[in-house]
Parts: C-alpha cells; sequence; structure tokens
C-alpha cells in the first residue's frame, strides 16, 4: 500500500480540546502540554552553591500540574490566558461546568443590590457573574467599603479577608462593621477559632487554616502582597470558594507578576471609575432649627411653596449654616445648632472647601440667591438675569460655593463638593446619580446638611421620610434629628 493510501488522522478531534471548570479550578484535556506548561511558566530567583560560594540562580516555577489521566490542572484565574493561547493555536475548545458549591451560602442579597445601587451597580453585577477576579480600586477608605459590600452582597456566606499587616487587619475590622454590624472578628495568631460571619486575619493566620470549607468566598485587600508562596499554596485549598482581590489601578506590572496574580484570583473583573468619580462615604446631619410652628396649606402647591421655598425663617436658618460652613466659621455653626467637632467638618484643608446648596427648583433657588448675593445661581436652563447654565461649570463641576438646581446638578458630569445642604425638604432629597465624587481638596468624605423641617405634621413626615431614604443609600447618619412634631402625622 502506498504512502497516499495511508489512512489519515482525524485532525478535527486533534485540533479539539475540553476545559472542564470546577468553580475556581481548570483543567484541559492531554496533548496540548507544549502550549499550557510554558505559557504557566516563570523564572524566579534563588540562591546556589557553586564552588563553595553563594550565588543568584534561576529556578523555573509551574502554575499547573497534571493528574494521571495526563489533565493539565490550572487555576481558574488563567482560563482567559490558556483559552487565547488555545484558540491562537488552532484549537476548538468546549467548556464543561462541574460546579459544585454551597448554592445557599451564594445566595445573592436583593436588598443589597437596592441599596447600593446608586453608588456600586456595576461592582455588584460583576462580583456577582464573576466566582474569582481582581477589582482595581484606590487603596483607603474606598477598598474597605467595597469590601463591605461584597460581604453583604452574598450575606450568608462566610468570609475571610486576609491583610499584611496589624495596621491593615485593625482598620479593616474598624471600617466593615459600618456594613455588617457585629459579624466581623479580628485575629492575628496561627492557632485560632472565630464563629464570626467575617473574619480579618494576617497572612500567618491564613496560612495555617487547616478547614477551607468553613470559609466560601476570600477577599484579599491587597492582592500584590499577597502574592507569596505561602499564600499561593494556602489558596490552593480552596478550590469551590469565590475569591477576589484587590490591586490598585494604572500600575504597569510585569509579566511574571500578572501571571501570578491572575493565579490568585483571576483576571480584572472591574475598574474603579477616574479619580473624579469614586464614590466616597457620605455622611449625613440633621439640623434642628428653631421650631416656628405654621399651619398646613390645603393643596399641594401652595404647600410646598408656603412651608419650603418662600418660608423667610427657615430660608434664612440655611443661608446662614451654608455662609458659616463655606467661611469655617465653627462659632456661627454652633449657633445655627450644628453641634459637630473640628475634626467631624471638611474645614482647614489647604484647597477651598466646596459647599453648594441643591434646590429642587429655580423659584428656591431665587430665594435662597437674595440672601446670599455672592453665590451664583445654576440653572439647566437659565431663564431670568443671573442665573448661570450647569455647561458653564468647570469640570470638576460648581464654583466653591454655588445654588444648583437638581435638573441642572443631575446634567453636570461632576456634582464634587465637600459640603452639599439639601434645601427644599420634601419626601427625599433631589440628589444626582453620580452623587457623591471626590473633589480636589482631597475629603475622605462628603458631609449632607439637611434640616429636620417639624413646624406641622407634613413636614415632620417628610423629614422622617427623607432620614429613611439616606439610610437606604448607605448614607451615615452623624446626627439624627432631636424632635419632630409627634405621632400624628398628615396623611
Amino acid at each position: 500500500m502506498c504512502s497516499g493510501d495511508r489512512p489519515q488522522p482525524d485532525r478535527s478531534a486533534i485540533q479539539q480540546v475540553t476545559i472542564r471548570l470546577d468553580h475556581c479550578l481548570a483543567d484541559v484535556s492531554p496533548g496540548v502540554e507544549h502550549i499550557v506548561v510554558p505559557l504557566l511558566t516563570y523564572e524566579s530567583l534563588a540562591f546556589a552553591a557553586r564552588a563553595g560560594q553563594l550565588q543568584f540562580a534561576s529556578r523555573r516555577k509551574q502554575l499547573c500540574g497534571a493528574d494521571a489521566y495526563g489533565r493539565i490542572a490550572f487555576p481558574r484565574g488563567l482560563l482567559s490566558r490558556v483559552s487565547n493561547a488555545l484558540s491562537q493555536a488552532g484549537y476548538t475548545i468546549q467548556f464543561e461546568h462541574l460546579r459544585s458549591f454551597d448554592h445557599e451560602a451564594f445566595a445573592v442579597n436583593d436588598a443589597c443590590e437596592g441599596e447600593f445601587r446608586f453608588r456600586c451597580a456595576e461592582l455588584i453585577a460583576a462580583v456577582r457573574d464573576n466566582p474569582c477576579g481582581l477589582i482595581e480600586t484606590p487603596p483607603g477608605q474606598i477598598r474597605s467599603s467595597y469590601i463591605g459590600v461584597i460581604c453583604r452582597l452574598f450575606h450568608h456566606a462566610r468570609v475571610i479577608v486576609p491583610c499584611a499587616t496589624r495596621d491593615q487587619i485593625d482598620q479593616m475590622s474598624g471600617h466593615l462593621p459600618a456594613y455588617l454590624g457585629g459579624e466581623v472578628d479580628a485575629v492575628s495568631r496561627r492557632n485560632w477559632s472565630s464563629s464570626a460571619r467575617v473574619v480579618v486575619c494576617g497572612f500567618d493566620s491564613f496560612d495555617s487554616i487547616t478547614w477551607p470549607p468553613d470559609f466560601q468566598i476570600i477577599v484579599f485587600p491587597d492582592a500584590e502582597q499577597t502574592i507569596g508562596e505561602l499564600s499561593i499554596k494556602a489558596r490552593g485549598q480552596y478550590i469551590r470558594h469565590r475569591v477576589y482581590g484587590f490591586v490598585s489601578p494604572g500600575q504597569v506590572r510585569s509579566d511574571r507578576t500578572t501571571l501570578r496574580l491572575e493565579a490568585l484570583a483571576g483576571p480584572v473583573i472591574y475598574r474603579s471609575p477616574r479619580s473624579g468619580d469614586v464614590p466616597l462615604p457620605v455622611q449625613v446631619v440633621m439640623v434642628d432649627r428653631p421650631l416656628v410652628p405654621c399651619a398646613a396649606p390645603k393643596d399641594h402647591l401652595p404647600r410646598r411653596q408656603r412651608l419650603i421655598w418662600h418660608n423667610q425663617s427657615r430660608n434664612e436658618f440655611l443661608a446662614g449654616i451654608a455662609a458659616a460652613i463655606a467661611g469655617g466659621d465653627i462659632q456661627k455653626l454652633w449657633a445655627h445648632g450644628l453641634f459637630l467637632d473640628r475634626d467631624q467638618l471638611p474645614i482647614g484643608h489647604h484647597c477651598p472647601l466646596r459647599v453648594v446648596v441643591l434646590v429642587d427648583s429655580p423659584g428656591h433657588g431665587r430665594q435662597l440667591r437674595d440672601l446670599l448675593p455672592q453665590w451664583p445661581l445654576i440653572d439647566a436652563v437659565p431663564q431670568y438675569a443671573g442665573a448661570s447654565p450647569a455647561s458653564a461649570c468647570s469640570p470638576w463641576g460648581p464654583p466653591p460655593a454655588a445654588i444648583i438646581t437638581a435638573v441642572a446638578a443631575a446634567k453636570m458630569s461632576h456634582l464634587s463638593a465637600d459640603v452639599v445642604v439639601w434645601a427644599s425638604g420634601g419626601e427625599r432629597a433631589l440628589l444626582p446619580e453620580h452623587f457623591p465624587c471626590k473633589t480636589p481638596s482631597g475629603n475622605s468624605d462628603v458631609l449632607l446638611v439637611d434640616v429636620a423641617d417639624d413646624c406641622n405634621a407634613i413636614t415632620a413626615r417628610w423629614t422622617r421620610q427623607r432620614l429613611v431614604d439616606y439610610q437606604s443609600r448607605g448614607f451615615q447618619i452623624l446626627a439624627s434629628p432631636r424632635r419632630l412634631c409627634g405621632p400624628q402625622e398628615a396623611r
């Protein structure tokens, strides 16, 4: 039989591979070792004794291994790297899902998705849809808040948060209770046990764990500090778990570092917005103003105008607070009932404070502008002399002191302010969707000042509704109303 009569191999069978996925672990069928193994191998420095002297030597390390059947196993975080290389080599890939994990533990908290919809919708979607991955956010309290959101999202799962230093353990365990209450415990020793749902620990404590099933989710607050060999080895015990790592944005990393980060927690699944859009903690103060009883009008439009827009004593009170904050006058703030310590106010920074008085209508804005003549009134479509369009604002948003309508604020790319004074009462504050944003003054949080209206049952009900709305947005209430009009509320 001539060579042309020889049976040809089935090239379709040769060019097809199967990748099995078991949550955070993956393996690929035999026959592609020449592609996968070099791809997941890197060089590291080591010491070697040569001729009686210590010298540097190169050591090859693999992030994969073969089982008894020749299948090559690797962390699922490297899946995109492996599948892209196989596709470029002409292979057809068939994925087989073998996920087996506790569905109850990974049930998503629908209330959390609604609670943080204004600030973390994209993060929640990325974490919900990916069992592992890297999250690019700046270090600091914003990173702690995102970890708190993840813990709230999977409210039945036990979460372990390994940190590099004792200071990081203290900071993380101090920030998380604001999101989780008493469910957080901090440990820093090797032999430990805890029944808390969320445990913040050191690397030594994490490396000493011998019972991986006790936790369903691992979150590394600083993944780049976690890619040591011990932590990678401990991470390898968590096969059917969700794993997330935080890294700083805008960093140039070597191929080796990127490979090890992906092995630890996977590829990047979420990047925080540009620095001007990073959501910050919001602290709310509800200020009690002098009690001036007023009758409730019967029809809706005059009621809003009379109780809020054209209430001269209320407008004077608001204007006094806004001017005192902008001027950094603590004594005047105390005289208006804003009893906060200096360290609780964004006062004393080298940049001018940005103070915004937010109103629901140009009509109310005009009333306040008469009391704050140096403050520009910014509206979406100015219809009278003296108003400025929202498009006239700088890329960082409004001037350092301004009165802005809610419609104009919604059209701005940034409502960057250190202090926002909601002036128009009502059932809820008309805050723009992108609120809050980071400001050039570098403050760590945003202060929202509101007036606890209680001159009658209608305004008291509105105040309670706004307070509930602030809490549902995840804002921290520094000062609640000390009085309201009473149990009877208008219908």
